[in-house]
């Protein structure tokens, strides 16, 4: 089975199947609520905007007050300081989800459900592989000393030791100074 695959459309069966067939990783990111999702795609998002953009130093402050008031009981210092900017294809994807959003939509709703759907998510995980890191830092982070693990003691085949989430396909670089892999 595929951790893209859409839940909401499965039978209890089928997805007890998909969950069984996912990676310790796959599973630490589909138990990961939706607006956790989006809140870490907007901090890489607005440190994009800070590496990237032009603007007043009272602009930044803001940016920056803002990245520090999202410190809570899911998101970390660590988790913070762990995600790095988006790329210019995550950019183009954010903009294009955006563009679904209409007037009648004030919060967004059409670009948050299409952004935190799974599929759309594991992309932007393998175009930022510091996003599952974040994520993995919460999950090591409140997990127990049983489940904590580090990136030696991964299999070989689970996404944390092999660098990304669910590559397969080109190599190319990210625009961050890393790999993303289609």
């Amino acid at each position: 089975m595929n951790a893209d695959m859409d839940q909401s459309t499965m039978t209890t069966e089928e997805h007890r199947a998909w969950s069984e067939s996912l990676t310790d990783d796959e599973k630490t990111v589909a138990h990961v609520p939706a607006g956790c999702k989006e809140i870490l795609l907007v901090i890489a998002y607005i440190k994009r905007a800070l590496v990237t953009g032009k603007m007043k130093a009272g602009e930044r402050l803001h940016l920056l007050e803002w990245l520090n008031d999202q410190v809570d009981t899911f998101l970390t210092p660590e988790m913070l300081t762990t995600i790095e900017p988006m790329c210019d294809t995550q950019i183009a994807i954010m903009r294009e989800a955006h563009s679904l959003n209409d007037k009648d939509d004030p919060a967004g709703m059409a670009s948050f459900k299409v952004l935190t759907s799974q599929g759309v998510f594991n992309k932007f995980l393998v175009l930022n592989p510091s996003l599952l890191a974040a994520i993995l830092e919460h999950d090591h982070a409140t997990a127990g000393p049983e489940k904590t693990k580090s990136a030696e003691d991964s299999p070989a085949g689970d996404t944390l030791a092999t660098g990304g989430y669910g590559r397969g396909g080109l190599e190319a670089d990210n625009g961050n100074g890393g790999t993303h892999y289609d």
